[in-house]
C-alpha cells in the first residue's frame, strides 16, 4: 500500500489538499474518489506521500559545497575502509 496526496489543480497552478488516501495503485478509483471535490477549472493531481527514507536518500545525494569540504576532511583521514575477503 502507497500513501498519495490528492490536490485540486486549478488554471493558475494553485493547488488546494482535498486529501490524503492509500491504495495498492494509482488506479481511476482515487479519481472517482474526488472527481465530485473538484471545481469546473481544476484537474485532480496525484501525488505520492514521501517516506522518511526517500528523503534521506535525496539529502544523501546532494552536492553542496559543505559537503564537498567533509568529504575531503574524511579522505585525509584515510577514506573508506578496505573490504576484507568474505565480507
Amino acid at each position: 500500500m502507497t500513501k498519495y496526496k490528492v490536490y485540486a489543480k486549478d488554471l493558475d497552478g494553485k493547488k488546494r489538499l482535498l486529501g490524503k488516501v492509500m491504495s495498492d495503485d494509482l488506479g481511476k478509483s482515487i479519481f472517482d474518489m474526488y472527481a465530485d471535490e473538484c471545481g469546473d477549472e481544476e484537474e485532480i493531481v496525484i501525488v505520492a506521500d514521501s517516506d522518511p527514507s526517500s528523503m534521506g536518500r535525496k539529502g544523501g545525494s546532494a552536492k553542496s559545497p559543505a559537503k564537498q569540504a567533509s568529504s575531503r576532511e574524511n579522505g585525509k583521514k584515510g577514506g573508506r575502509p578496505a573490504k576484507k575477503q568474505g565480507e
